[in-house]
């Protein structure tokens, strides 16, 4: 079995696949590798050109995120450039349908492991959902405690107005007041299920983009995606399915 920890992964990618390639860097470290990734391991203060060769000279492989964007981007052709005359071992993941260059073509990728990454970034958006549906769960429960002691509250002063005229026979000053009491109760229910209507609404919201790929769980923990990181890392690495890490 290969030794993870003996050289790392170096991930050479543009920015523009930032959130995409950050959920790959995750699923390899939860599968115990050693991650190289700029915006991660680079320290504020160092020359990054000088770190970033400085890593990927000691990697013991490279992976390329291949995009349009790619593409177009001087400095991951530099780096899988520098890799290939280091005779790194280079492993390229398509990301679209752009067409990889002659060089990075003679190199085998793995395809399963694009369908591995996604899989992992819609179960860490359901988790993402779900966090987000108990926290307006818990916002719609306050709201309707309000709703039911504003409602407690003005049927008791309503009995108690009641009680007062009919004991002495009610003003005109006092029914004006208890009028606007009871506008003023009726209107801040109102308000209230207003409140209501809008949390039930981004509820509905948070349902739906909860179905779509986010980077927003920044570490996830379910046995899910941990088993997906330990196959994951397996492919990069070469191992057989039912290597133990």
């Amino acid at each position: 079995m290969v030794r993870r920890s003996a050289g790392g992964v170096f991930i050479s990618y543009s920015h523009r696949d930032r959130e995409i390639v950050s959920a790959a860097a995750r699923l390899l470290r939860s599968g115990g590798a050693t991650v190289f990734q700029d915006i991660a391991d680079i320290k504020a203060g160092t020359r990054w050109k000088a770190a970033l060769f400085q890593a990927l000279d000691q990697c013991e492989r490279v992976m390329v995120f291949w995009s349009s964007a790619a593409a177009s981007s001087e400095w991951v052709e530099r780096e899988w450039r520098s890799a290939l005359e280091a005779n790194k071992k280079i492993v390229p993941m398509l990301l679209d349908d752009t067409p990889l260059p002659p060089p990075l073509s003679e190199f085998q990728g793995v395809p399963d492991m694009v369908e591995m990454l996604h899989s992992a970034m819609r179960l860490r958006a359901k988790d993402g959902g779900s966090r987000r549906e108990t926290r307006l769960f818990a916002v719609i429960g306050s709201m309707g405690t309000l709703i039911v002691v504003m409602g407690v509250w003005m049927a008791a002063y309503l009995e108690r107005s009641s009680g007062i005229d009919a004991s002495r026979g009610a003003t005109t000053e006092e029914a004006q007041t208890i009028l606007g009491m009871s506008a003023y109760a009726w209107g801040l229910m109102g308000l209230l299920a207003i409140l209501l209507v809008l949390a039930l609404t981004l509820y509905g919201r948070a349902r739906r983009g909860s179905e779509r790929t986010s980077d927003e769980v920044d570490s996830p923990r379910s046995p899910e995606f941990s088993a997906i990181g330990n196959r994951f890392t397996r492919a990069l690495f070469n191992e057989p399915p039912d290597a133990k890490s």
